[in-house]
């Protein structure tokens, strides 16, 4: 005999997370339970081999949970293994796991204090070796706590391909209440959750299309929960699914495992419906047999044969609608009394079925009251799913009469009840169902107004990416044209050129004055707020267009950048002979620290344009100072201007000195006294000193060529200082 392990385990009442509480889920596990204490669900009597562990709102934590499961599967010998759980169920944080809340799930800290399937499934694994494993998850996802962790279509494949990875041992099939991202519903007035529901009334009825087979499967079962679910709940409904890996002995899940009611029923078995599923149920009831003005009949089990052997109106099997099956009832009770002959019927509805046995008791105390006697044996209709035989007296007075009417008055009148609750049942069905569709349609909705927010987000993010990728290229374009422009037409005196650039001299120049003019004209207009390319594009410019340049430098000028003076200077020289301008432009240059602005005022002093006003104006003071500053011949200027400056002061020293001396003889002169008796002295020959000599003609082209070296050094000339800058 099979040996079936059950653990059942999840959370109808949460210690620290109220908001959860269901008690659905309760009433879902004991039904669930039940399942395999009654020994007709396996199709043998197999309860005591089944072994049940209920840790069903179980205080204890996930670890010690975990624990107990392990330990009471590797303990027995276990054929069948079946892992049921009810409750909440969510994807963790990192969207890697799939978790199940606990009695003692925290709100704070769900991840932690929830059980992590995979954890159980690692350690259930080498003791499910050999086991026929099914593992049962009636979760829901509705929980407003939990809806935080799933985007709308992220659970599409997520929940399969994650439980099955976590149970990858052949042999196991896994069996949850949804599939992708639906949710577990339930109707306000269900006492279990949909599948749980669903499912015990399908083991309990049966799968009449399979009336035939003895047994059924777990897929056949579960693909009936399916079948009802849409059924009830249409479009809406969500979607039980069933998933296995294959053994060698095949797919269990297509193995018989259930015995089908719908069998026993046609074979004529004893079977329990679903609404009267309960251990307290499981021996078939007996009922009393009344007769018209006799006696009560010793009671008669169901399924006995009848008391008479009057012919039998055989009716068909009644669809499984209470409203059909009422009304059959009813039918056949009319048939019976009015008719006066025997008829045997269906009844699937207690109460009705109670309502037509009152109807006929009553009738047998009015004719016993009118002295009437009659006799007839009426059996009563069984809550068993059989034919039962009923008898009545062929004699049936007013009275009967009379008490047929009325009940078929009431009969139409429960009649036309029933159809009103079926079509306010049926109204309130589509509400729901139009309400489920709505709220798929704003999950739809939801779902594509996120995924047209995310692609605009993407496209926005490339556009950005894109833009930053075309400024950097600009930028780099622009930097290479700004540094190629400085190493075409930099000046190697501009103070504010980068200390990388060496610069190029006028001769240079030109001779790329194309390649600059286009490199700085472009630098110009990718930073116009530069100077430097500015004046590097005039100085580019002013071999060709000495006005273009003059207008340029002018603008520089009012900028006060202090390389443009210079140039300016010459330039006005130049083009208008405007000496006075031009020095005040060298002036200006030299007090911003310009060298070349400084050799061209000490030039202007040189060539006795300007005197200076001041001993830092001087032209020795303007080479030294341009001299330090690194310019190009301004310390050779420096020096010769210097000795000029000595000697030129030894000379007046010795004038002075000449001119003092002097003085003081024609002092002495004067105050030394005449002795008349003396002889008047004779004057004494003056004595002529040395006429100096001329320099000769030779000496004389000497002397002029040293100075033209020294000017050729200073600058070479006015023309030569222009071309320099």
């Amino acid at each position: 005999m099979r040996q079936i392990g059950v653990v059942i385990l999840g959370a109808s009442t949460y210690d620290y997370w109220h908001s959860l509480d269901d008690p659905r889920f309760a009433a879902s596990a004991k039904a669930f339970r039940r399942l395999f204490t009654h020994a007709g669900t396996l199709g043998g009597n197999v309860h005591e081999q089944a072994q049940i562990l209920d840790l069903y709102d179980s205080p204890a934590s996930a670890d010690d949970i975990t624990s107990q499961i392990v330990e009471f599967v590797a303990q027995s010998d276990f054929d069948d293994v079946i892992i049921y759980y009810c409750g909440h169920g969510f994807i963790s944080a990192d969207r890697k796991g799939y978790c199940v809340t606990l009695r003692r799930t925290k709100e704070l800290t769900k991840t932690s204090s929830s059980l992590l399937v995979r954890n159980l499934a690692h350690d259930l694994d080498e003791h499910l070796i050999g086991k026929r494993t099914f593992i049962v998850f009636d979760s829901c996802f509705s929980g407003d706590a939990v809806k935080e962790f799933m985007a709308p279509g992220f659970l599409d494949n997520f929940v399969d391909d994650y439980l099955m990875e976590s149970f990858p041992r052949s042999g196991t099939a896994v069996i949850y209440a949804t599939s992708g991202g639906d949710v577990a519903l339930s109707k306000q007035q269900d006492t279990m959750t949909l599948f749980t529901g669903t499912l015990v009334n399908v083991l309990g009825a049966g799968l009449e299309a399979r009336r035939d087979a003895a047994l059924i499967s777990w897929r056949d079962a579960v693909e009936q929960v399916r079948k009802l679910t849409k059924e009830r709940l249409g479009i809406a409904a969500p979607r039980p699914s069933i998933t296995a890996v294959k053994s060698d002995d095949g797919d269990i899940t297509t193995m018989p495992f259930f015995a089908n009611s719908a069998h026993a029923r046609a074979m004529g078995e004893a079977t329990l419906s679903p609404a009267t599923f309960s251990p307290a149920t499981l021996s078939p009831p007996t009922v009393s047999q009344p007769t018209f003005g006799a006696p009560a009949a010793s009671p008669v089990p169901v399924g006995s044969a009848p008391v008479s052997p009057a012919p039998v109106l055989a009716l068909p099997a009644p669809a499984p609608r209470r409203r059909v099956g009422l009304m059959a009832g009813i039918a056949a009770a009319v048939v019976a009394v009015v008719g006066g002959g025997v008829g045997g019927f269906y009844v699937i509805d207690q109460r009705h079925s109670q309502r037509l046995t009152d109807l006929k008791l009553d009738m047998d105390v009015r004719d016993s009251s009118a002295a009437r006697p009659a006799q007839a044996a009426v059996a009563t209709p069984s809550v068993a799913v059989a034919p039962v035989a009923s008898v009545v007296a062929p004699a049936v007075d007013t009275a009967a009469t009379q008490a047929a009417a009325k009940a078929a008055q009431e009969a139409a009148a429960s009649a036309a009840a029933a159809e009103a609750e079926r079509q306010r049942l049926a109204a309130e069905q589509r509400a729901q169902e139009e309400q489920l569709a709505a709220l798929r349609r704003q999950q739809i909705e939801a779902e594509t107004a996120r995924l047209k927010a995310a692609e605009a987000e993407n496209a926005r993010r490339q556009a950005q990416l894109e833009a930053q990728a075309e400024a950097e290229r600009v930028r780099i374009a622009r930097i290479s044209e700004a540094e190629r422009c400085d190493q075409l037409a930099a000046n190697p005196n501009d103070r504010a050129k980068p200390d990388t650039v060496a610069g190029v001299y006028p001769q240079t120049l030109q001779l790329q004055a194309k390649d600059a003019l286009a490199a700085c004209g472009r630098a110009v207009g990718y930073f116009p707020a530069e100077p430097r390319f500015k004046y590097q594009l005039a100085r580019a410019l002013q071999a060709d267009d000495p006005r273009g340049a003059l207008a340029l430098q002018a603008e520089l000028v009012s900028l006060s950048y202090p390389a443009a003076f210079d140039p300016f200077g010459w330039l006005t020289v130049q083009l208008q002979k405007n000496y006075p301008a031009a020095v005040d432009a060298f002036r200006k240059g030299a007090q911003l620290g310009d060298p070349t602005a400084m050799v061209s005022l000490a030039r202007m002093i040189e060539e006795k344009r300007f005197t200076p006003a001041t001993p830092a104006e001087g032209r020795t003071e303007l080479y030294r100072r341009a001299a330090a500053l690194g310019y190009p011949g301004a310390a050779s200027s420096y020096q010769a201007a210097l000795k000029e400056e000595q000697a030129a002061q030894e000379r007046l020293a010795q004038e002075k000195a000449a001119q003092e001396k002097a003085a003081a003889q024609r002092a002495a002169a004067q105050q030394r006294p005449v002795s008349q008796s003396q002889p008047r002295p004779q004057p004494q020959p003056v004595q002529q000193q040395p006429a100096q000599r001329q320099p000769t003609a030779q000496e004389q082209a000497a002397n002029a060529a040293a100075m033209g070296a020294v000017m050729g050094i200073v600058g070479g000339g006015i023309g030569g200082l222009i071309n320099r800058r």
